[in-house]
């Protein structure tokens, strides 16, 4: 999660593991490619936009699940969330239900499938 206000995540920080970043710099300074991530970026970071940062983190991986939230709906932010590639734009308070798709065990192969059929 990449930004400044992570009060504003509380409920989503209570039941979630998540790794916390302040800046744009400081996310990608730790960043793996080589591991999948999901990622919630605001739209408005104190060094960079959220769709910089976007852009630069699909320069390195290109199917990385990114989400960007704005403080508060704008229709613009979502239209150039839409052209950047966001997975999905989102405002606060984000609810946490969405996160429970993207879990590891979710996200297998077998729990997409679905049920085996009655043979």
């Amino acid at each position: 999660m990449v930004d400044l206000n992570v009060d504003d995540y509380q409920p989503l920080l209570a039941s979630t593991p998540l790794r916390l970043f302040a800046t744009g710099d400081a996310a990608l300074r730790v960043y793996e490619p080589h591991v999948p991530s999901l990622w919630m970026i605001n739209v408005q970071l104190p060094d960079m936009s959220g769709i910089g940062l976007l852009t630069l983190i699909r320069a390195r991986r290109r199917r990385e699940i990114i989400y960007l939230i704005g403080d508060e709906y704008r229709l613009e932010d979502e239209l150039a969330a839409r052209s950047a590639g966001a997975t999905a734009y989102m405002c606060k308070p984000v609810c946490t239900g969405w996160l429970a798709c993207h879990t590891p065990r979710c996200r297998s192969p077998a729990i997409r499938a679905g049920p085996a059929p009655f043979s």
